[in-house]
């Protein structure tokens, strides 16, 4: 679930926190004046002075070797440990300011199947790129991609599990405003709390939710047609839920004789057709939503289940053990 995070450690930085780190580079800031330094651990970046230490990276890729896996909360833990034992300096107690959560989509189809049929959503700023869509907002950006593609553009291994196969990731990057969307100060040491996790995985499962696809529409009949055309209606609307009430009134309406006259209720009906919708077509799910829909519900559960303690991660037995 925990993919990049920025964490902010504000404290006693001893020095030593620069001998473990790897292409190190030294400078005075001018107005402080302190000694600051900069390097990588890992994939992680590092950057440092006395009172402060920021760090940034995929957790996954630093705890386990590739973010190709969908870590655990104990995973997280160990990443954590490690990052702490090495720099000597409590990474739990560091304050969150980026956080990353994603999860992986087996598919029957290609990934861009699903990924060229999103649709725009309201306040968000859609972005199309090869083999992926992003969703954007100043603070949050939502990410449907091709995992496996984009891993091979990067020159970056593929897991034997994954190989050859349609691996759909969707990001959610909380890239700012990480305290007040979870409504305090988030940890490190949240970040491996099943309590906050499932929070955090009900953003995720929430915001994902709310992505809108291109779908299936069809013209409504014509007038002469009036019994067909309203049942023919009455079954589209209905499949887009929410408007029973709606429609249980327009039959009882009708069958009161208050709509007399096929023109009179193909208007009528039309107009609160468009009313409820916001159209005078009925539409149903597409393809590719479906498809969406049922793997992102495994997804969700298998990781809600993780989370709770009672499911496996996508790793295999030797590798958890390894890490």
């Amino acid at each position: 679930m925990i993919d990049t995070a920025l964490l902010v450690y504000e404290g006693d930085v001893p020095p030593s926190a620069a001998d473990s780190l790897n292409h190190v580079k030294w400078w005075r800031d001018p107005l402080l004046p302190q000694d600051c330094f900069s390097g990588r651990l890992g994939n992680l970046y590092v950057k440092g002075k006395p009172d402060e230490l920021v760090v940034s990276g995929s957790l996954p890729r630093y705890g386990l070797g590739s973010n190709f896996y969908i870590p655990s909360p104990d995973d997280i833990r160990g990443a954590m440990w490690k990052m702490s034992s090495t720099l000597g300096v409590p990474m739990e107690w560091a304050s969150v300011y980026r956080l990353d959560g994603a999860l992986n989509m087996t598919l029957d189809s290609p990934p861009e199947f699903v990924t060229g049929s999103v649709a725009s959503r309201p306040r968000y700023k859609k972005g199309v790129y090869r083999g992926g869509v992003t969703l954007s907002t100043k603070t949050r950006t939502l990410l449907l991609y091709n995992k496996v593609e984009e891993a091979q553009s990067k020159k970056a291994p593929v897991p034997p599990e994954y190989a050859g196969k349609n691996v759909l990731r969707c990001e959610v990057q909380q890239k700012r405003r990480v305290s007040p969307t979870f409504g305090g100060p988030v940890l490190g040491r949240d970040l491996f709390n099943p309590d906050f996790l499932k929070r955090f995985l009900d953003l995720y499962e929430r915001e994902f939710g709310k992505v809108e696809f291109e779908r299936n529409r069809h013209p409504l009949m014509a007038p002469g047609w009036r019994d067909y055309k309203l049942s023919r209606m009455l079954v589209g609307v209905e499949t887009l839920g929410g408007v029973t009430a709606e429609l249980d009134r327009l039959k009882a309406a009708e069958k009161a004789g208050l709509y007399r006259g096929r023109k009179s209720t193909y208007y009528k009906v039309r107009s609160n057709l468009r009313r409820i919708t916001g159209s005078d077509r009925y539409t149903e799910r597409s393809a590719p939503e479906v498809e969406f829909r049922d793997a992102f519900e495994k997804a969700v559960a298998e990781m809600d289940a993780v989370i709770r303690g009672t499911g496996v991660d996508s790793r295999s037995r030797s590798q958890r053990s390894q890490s």
